[in-house]
């Protein structure tokens, strides 16, 4: 499960770093294949309830083989990609792909462990996640320099390809429940509600808010979810367990982790051009100052999912948010001053934060669900997570706009110190599981 992680996200930052190079290979703008990155994140939504929800009821591993599998053929075809056009379709299907799979991962991962070690693995989880994009980055640009963008791609491929030969060797299947329908009329509603969400909030930094696209999509969203939420409470297998967000182990948790993501994702958008406008960095360098922040949330991820059954995931989440919130205001001091020692403290803040509190919060969440619901509680989980990841990198884009002086990104890190303290304040308000899902 873990090398699924890595295999899937190590090419992301990379991939983001080279929108130049590979614009210029296809004859294109840096702007149109920026849907090559928005592409993925969307088929990523967008697959993650309706998979998470199928495998509760089919079986995690075949949805698992299936989702590593097209997305190990969707990344080759990367590879072959003749124009701007055929790269962002085959990279939208291989981030639906990896949607489609990661409900499984976490719920294969979880049901093969007792309540004790689940914490523990929700840390290397996080932990490896967070230091796979790394890996890309570093061991990228180099390749990419060498050999090209298409070695993204042509590396990926193989190494996801091993990853099904191992999955396909040792998972085990979870129970199945064929009797149940699945709700596909719900999966599309929900998918209606948050891609015209999450497009018109990326669309928004880039074309305006006032673009009528735009208002569009922030005019169907509302709609679709009353829509949405009406169908869920008549069917009797909903595709997104909404009695669950009834419980304060549930709602408290996944609100902290969605606005923990927010400010973890606006900061991380615009350290870079703090890095470079303000502390005088090179775009490499700029880079490499960047990777502290992954770095520390990697050992911290592995640390907190250590202590939490010592501590308890409230206080670890509570702790770690904290941090979080130290980093951002540490890291806008830093910018005010133009002291690189400061900005560098407030990074690995950030991500010591970041890191420690994600597996305590992801652990409550799977010990509030019965076992048969850990594939859909888990994709409403990092469906929600990703919403908050949009909505800060826009925010940030919005708050910071064109002004790169000190004043304006201590600004940009005190709203973001905000977003974090409110997540706090949900971390504050986490409840026990109740028993009825313990003993299920």
């Amino acid at each position: 499960m873990l090398a699924s992680v890595f295999g899937t996200g190590y090419s992301v930052t990379i991939l983001a770093v080279s929108l130049g190079d590979i614009a210029e290979s296809l004859g294109t703008s840096s702007a149109t294949l920026t849907w090559a990155v928005t592409g993925p994140m969307l088929g990523f939504v967008v697959a993650m309830p309706i998979a998470g929800k199928t495998g509760d009821l089919r079986g995690h591993r075949r949805l698992f083989l299936i989702g590593i599998a097209s997305s190990g053929l969707f990344t080759l075809g990367a590879v072959f990609a003749w124009d701007a056009a055929s790269l962002i379709v085959v990279r939208t299907l291989a981030g639906a792909s990896t949607g489609a799979l990661m409900p499984s991962s976490m719920a294969l991962l979880l049901s093969t462990l007792s309540f004790e070690d689940r914490p523990r693995a929700l840390g290397w989880w996080a932990g490896v996640g967070a230091s796979a994009p790394v890996a890309g980055l570093v061991l990228g640009g180099p390749m990419v320099d060498t050999l090209g963008w298409r070695a993204i791609f042509a590396v990926q491929a193989p190494i996801i390809a091993v990853v099904f030969m191992l999955a396909w060797r040792v998972i085990p299947e979870t129970p199945r429940r064929d009797h149940v329908s699945i709700d596909v009329r719900g999966a599309i509603l929900l998918g209606v509600t948050t891609v015209s969400a999450l497009f018109a909030l990326d669309r928004g930094g880039r074309w305006g808010f006032d673009h009528p696209v735009v208002i569009v999509g922030f005019a169907l969203a509302p709609v679709a979810l009353v829509v949405f939420l009406r169908h869920e409470a008549r069917v009797p297998e909903p595709v997104v367990p909404l009695a669950y967000f009834r419980l304060r182990s549930v709602w408290a948790p996944v609100t902290a982790s969605a606005l923990a993501n927010m400010a973890y994702m606006g900061s991380f958008i615009i350290g870079p051009a703090l890095a470079r406008s303000v502390l005088g960095y090179s775009v490499s360098g700029a880079a490499f100052l960047m990777i502290i922040r992954p770095g520390t949330s990697s050992g911290a991820s592995a640390i907190a999912g250590h202590y939490t059954n010592r501590l308890g995931e409230r206080r670890c989440a509570v702790l770690g948010l904290m941090v979080l919130a130290a980093g951002m205001i540490v890291t806008g001091l830093g910018a005010r001053e133009g002291s690189t020692a400061l900005v560098v403290i407030g990074l690995a803040l950030t991500g010591i934060g970041g890191g420690a509190a994600f597996p305590p919060m992801a652990s409550l969440v799977a010990r509030s669900v019965a076992e048969h619901d850990l594939g859909a509680a888990g994709a409403a989980n990092q469906m929600l997570s990703q919403v908050g990841v949009t909505v800060g990198i826009q925010l940030m884009t919005v708050v910071l706009g064109d002004d790169r002086t000190p004043g304006r990104f201590f600004v940009s890190y005190l709203v973001l110190t905000g977003i974090a303290a409110i997540a706090v304040g949900f971390a504050l308000a986490f409840g026990p599981p109740p028993e009825r899902a313990v003993h299920r």
